[in-house]
């Protein structure tokens, strides 16, 4: 709550959305019958029309907090650190260095968010005019040893193909 009160987020609709996050309760359908109440501790809604924009907003906030200005890749004149849509981000930096300083904090800042990235979800790629293998963590996870990192290309070359 204390993001939206940040954004100017009216107390009167935080006290709206606590209602709809906190405290909540459901069951499960098995074969054998329904399962007693289960507290919901975490995450957005399925299917609540607050969801997506809780997420961004959540995330966008997250990402501000994380990633410095000066990180990433200058593209004519203008720093750029990440490229998102949904729920995908990418991550933009000039180095394996800066790129596993700008991964540290953001680790660092879902943990104090409630938040975690899924690991096996999580693709790397290097494009660089040399090729060499890229070791990146997520916490206790390697891409360069777990299954759950993989790396997606390591381009040697001056340009993309297209």
């Amino acid at each position: 709550m204390e993001v939206l009160a940040k954004v100017g987020i009216p107390s009167h609709e935080r006290r709206l959305v606590c209602e709809i996050y906190w405290n909540q309760l459901t069951k499960v359908k098995l074969t054998k019958g329904i399962t007693e109440d289960i507290m919901i501790q975490g995450g957005v809604r399925q299917g609540c029309i607050l969801s997506p924009s809780l997420f961004n907003l959540y995330s966008e906030y997250l990402l501000q907090e994380a990633i410095s200005e000066k990180s990433g890749i200058l593209i004519d004149g203008v720093n750029i650190n990440n490229i998102r849509y949904g729920d995908g981000t990418v991550i933009l930096a000039e180095s394996e260095e800066q790129f596993q300083a700008m991964m540290d904090r953001i680790v660092d800042k879902c943990k104090e968010y409630i938040m975690a990235i899924n690991a096996k979800k999580t693709k790397t790629m290097h494009i660089e005019r040399e090729t060499k293998a890229l070791k990146i963590t997520l916490g206790k996870l390697c891409s360069s040893r777990s299954r759950n990192i993989h790396t997606l290309e390591t381009w040697s070359g001056g340009m993309l193909p297209l």
